[in-house]
């Protein structure tokens, strides 16, 4: 009975301890720790709702850029299918020969070109025409209608006839020679050729005059001295200066009105 008496003391004053220690201890560090949870929670909070915010000014701001590419994809779309042009007929399609930094040239990657300005062409194979360039000398005495004759160098044998369709009113300078001047003239064919190419090379011969039965000279057997031409007419063992007067030329013939007789030498210079 003594014994049971003596633990139950122990235990009250076990009891009373925990009540008057221990307990408080621990009630202040469970109120700690809860403070210290309370702080960690709004902090939590507050970091959360500041991240969250930014998340959403992320979202917005990226909305708005993929609208923004959305709208650039579809310029894009437009832009490709505005680079697509459809030709009105079937062909080839050709460079055009431009006038570049001061050389006439086709066009190059890197040139700039402006707007309305044709540096491509389908040529329209149903009516062939044959371009030259007509020197100054020359192009006053041509007129559209004139007969011509065109030899293709791929077809020497073949002679095509053409017709002088038209000659330009600006000239433009020669490419093999500097400072000349030429006039284009264009020659459109009267006749189908079986073979022909656009862009093909060519002979032409514009007849803008025809002479029958004259007495014609080379242009080497001229001597021009001041006003007078002369020819170095054979007379026994020499030959002499004889003045002659002169019709229509060209670089082959030169058409002598007077001076000269039918079966009459003259000598020829060395050009």
């Amino acid at each position: 009975y003594r014994n049971a008496e003596e633990q139950l003391d122990m235990a009250g004053a076990e009891l009373s301890n925990f009540k008057k220690y221990v307990w408080p201890t621990m009630v202040t560090e469970a109120e700690l720790i809860k403070e210290a949870a309370d702080l960690e929670f709004s902090r939590v909070k507050r970091t959360t709702a500041i991240e969250l915010r930014k998340w959403q000014s992320d979202v917005t701001r990226f909305k708005r850029e993929l609208k923004r590419a959305e709208s650039q994809l579809e310029k894009a779309k437009l832009d490709i299918a505005a680079c697509i042009v459809t030709s009105p007929i079937d062909g080839a399609l050709l460079y055009k020969t431009l006038n570049m930094q001061g050389t006439r040239r086709k066009i190059q990657i890197g040139d700039a070109i402006w707007q309305g300005q044709t540096f491509m062409e389908i040529p329209d194979t149903s009516d062939f025409i044959v371009e030259t360039g007509i020197r100054e000398v020359d192009v006053a005495s041509l007129r559209p209608g004139m007969p011509a004759t065109v030899i293709l160098d791929a077809f020497p044998d073949n002679i095509l006839e053409g017709v002088l369709a038209k000659v330009d009113i600006v000239a433009h300078e020669d490419k093999d020679a500097t400072y000349v001047q030429k006039y284009t003239a264009r020659i459109k064919l009267l006749e189908e050729f079986p073979g022909i190419h656009a862009g093909m090379s060519a002979s032409i011969k514009i007849v803008a005059r025809e002479i029958e039965s004259a007495l014609v000279v080379p242009p080497s057997a001229l001597v021009y001295r001041d006003t007078q031409v002369y020819v170095r007419l054979l007379d026994g063992d020499t030959f002499i200066d004889t003045p002659v007067q002169l019709g229509a030329s060209s670089d082959r013939w030169a058409e002598v009105l007077s001076g000269l007789r039918v079966g009459d030498v003259v000598q020829l210079s060395r050009q």
